[in-house]
């Protein structure tokens, strides 16, 4: 069978990413990140992984994400704990929130009208 995907050593992934092998076995095992095992027990990754890997580095560096709030960002869920660390991303749910306030007014005002007539 034809390998169609790019596959990568431990050792490449630890260059990429920065980040120890040890690191890297614990966050296989947090976000269920299942990489690719030869014949010979090693370990391969695809570039989805890789990409996985850092962007788990990168949330908890850069914002101080706990392993249960990345986990929770790859879900696609967001807890007010990620928000408080993430002043950006909070910013952009208030504009929202106020938008939406904004139209359900106008749609009030509209059905108060429509129903005086």
């Amino acid at each position: 069978m034809k390998q169609t995907e790019e596959e990568f050593k431990l050792s490449e992934v630890i260059k990429l990413t920065g980040l120890s092998d040890q690191t890297i076995r614990r966050y296989q095992e947090d976000f269920n990140i299942q990489g690719i095992r030869t014949q010979g027990g090693h370990r391969r990754f695809k570039r989805e992984e890789i990409d996985m890997l850092l962007e788990a580095k990168r949330l908890k560096e850069e914002h101080g994400y706990s392993i249960k709030q990345i986990r929770s960002h790859f879900n696609g869920e967001t807890t007010s704990e990620m928000l408080e660390k993430n002043e950006p991303m909070k910013t952009v749910f208030e504009k929202k929130i106020l938008n939406l306030e904004e139209q359900l007014a106008e749609a009030t005002e509209k059905l108060i009208l429509w129903f005086r007539f």
